[in-house]
């Protein structure tokens, strides 16, 4: 398994930064999972997430998105002339779930996809940012940024790194003193599919020890 970045036109799609900047790309990469034939050396697409809706057309940006866009320059076939793309959703990483799907992390939505490994179709979206189907149990603490290295637990639990890049606390200018409760962390979430409510039963952040649930 494997994430490709797939540049797509959006022409009038406009992206908010932090300090107050819009931009209009026109180019956006967005993702895909692919799954590589090691003895054929070819790639076959699983999801291709734009199609599947994950895209900015389809997706509210609310408060406390990354929001830290990057700008990539490609080349498309045939075209010498290099063109500027935004790299929107940053597919960052992909597991196997434990219910016939596939968990892939976005770090710029500040989200966690899980997609059936059949139709490719979304089953839920669990995020910090944008539209999701579980809400957080704490809304403050639990909240996590720029995840990576997702994984399902056999008990259905979601594990993954909490980058915390955007948090509050990090978008501060280094000066300010609220820049020392800046951190990053593991994290493990029980999702509660009847209550659509996502708890934080684990976390680890070195060398803190914020909280008892941290220290067991």
């Amino acid at each position: 398994l494997s994430l490709l970045a797939k540049p797509d036109y959006y022409p009038g799609v406009e992206l908010s930064y932090v300090d107050g900047k819009t931009v209009r790309p026109g180019y956006l990469l967005t993702d895909k999972l692919v799954q590589w034939n090691i003895l054929t050396d070819e790639l076959s697409t699983l999801v291709d997430f734009a199609d599947a809706g994950v895209t900015p057309r389809e997706i509210d940006m609310v408060s406390n998105a990354s929001n830290t866009f990057e700008v990539v320059e490609m080349r498309c076939s045939g075209n010498s002339d290099p063109v500027e793309a935004v790299e929107w959703s940053g597919a960052s990483s992909v597991a196997v779930g434990v219910d016939s799907n596939f968990l892939v992390t976005f770090k710029n939505l500040n989200a966690v996809v899980s997609v059936g490994r059949g139709a490719g179709d979304v089953q839920w979206i669990f995020s910090s940012s944008i539209g999701s189907d579980y809400a957080f149990a704490d809304p403050v603490h639990a909240r996590f940024y720029n995840p990576h290295s997702v994984h399902q637990g056999p008990d259905g639990n979601v594990l993954l790194v909490d980058d915390g890049d955007m948090r509050a606390n990090c978008t501060v200018s280094r000066a300010d003193p609220a820049r020392e409760r800046c951190y990053s962390r593991a994290v493990e979430y029980r999702l509660d599919a009847d209550a659509k409510l996502a708890h934080l039963v684990w976390e680890f952040e070195f060398p803190l020890a914020r909280t008892p649930i941290n220290r067991t």
